[in-house]
């Protein structure tokens, strides 16, 4: 698959699967709206054409799981813990998670196994499809239940709006089959996203730390030459 097919599904898959989730959580809401309206054609078209911009909604939303991940998760999973760890030693590197994924990222594209290189590659791309589509069903979700519970009314004012959401627990007792049917579908895929994440996670660590390692192991990039690529910032004090 080319770069720019890539890049466009990459945000493109989130976007859907957000104007998806909004859709199967306020059907109800939808339908209704729909049959009181003189322009259910007008409206349905509206809602055909805005699937054309699956692409451009699916980078915004994105940005919710690239925060997530470069503040909570990326260095701290699998074998890139124990990477850090070696790679700080090997090299005195300051204890910033950053420069150091920086700097081993730099290592790793030294290596001269292509096959390791397309791996990563694919494993850090589904890595982050996966994160991203999932981040993006739950904001999808609850995005379709504040529609559902009239909250984006315009006419509805703060105080109303608390009481919408406080009325959905009241209201769950009597949920209906297509209720049931709904929680079960979104359940379901944030289920098999995480563990889909969670396999991809591993196995980008796992591809990445060997590379490193291999590179590091063949002294083609030596702590002397690591001086002179990078500023003295990536680097403690330790031992000096």
């Amino acid at each position: 698959m080319s770069e720019r097919t890539f890049f466009t599904l990459r945000y493109a898959l989130p976007g859907y699967t957000f104007i998806l989730m909004s859709i199967l959580v306020a059907y109800p809401k939808l339908e209704e709206i729909l049959f009181q309206t003189e322009n259910a054609t007008l409206v349905a078209a509206l809602a055909f054409f805005s699937l054309l911009s699956g692409a451009a909604l699916g980078f915004l939303v994105s940005q919710v799981w690239y925060v997530i991940y470069n503040h909570f998760i990326f260095g701290r999973y699998g074998k890139l813990v124990g990477l850090s760890e070696f790679l700080r030693q090997k090299y005195r590197l300051t204890e910033d998670r950053h420069r150091q994924k920086v700097f081993y990222d730099y290592i790793h594209r030294l290596s001269h196994n292509k096959e390791t290189l397309n791996y990563t590659q694919r494993r850090y791309d589904l890595m982050h499809l996966c994160g991203s589509t999932l981040v993006t069903t739950l904001i999808g979700s609850f995005f379709g239940l504040s529609i559902r519970s009239d909250l984006f009314r315009t006419n509805t004012s703060f105080k109303e709006a608390i009481e919408s959401l406080s009325s959905i627990s009241i209201a769950i007792p009597e949920m209906t089959m297509y209720d049931l049917g709904v929680i079960l579908t979104v359940t379901s895929l944030l289920v098999l996203l995480f563990l889909s994440l969670r396999h991809a996670c591993k196995e980008y660590a796992m591809a990445v730390d060997f590379s490193v390692r291999e590179v590091v192991n063949s002294r083609i990039f030596p702590y002397t030459k690591a001086r002179r690529v990078f500023t003295d910032d990536y680097f403690s004090n330790e031992g000096t």
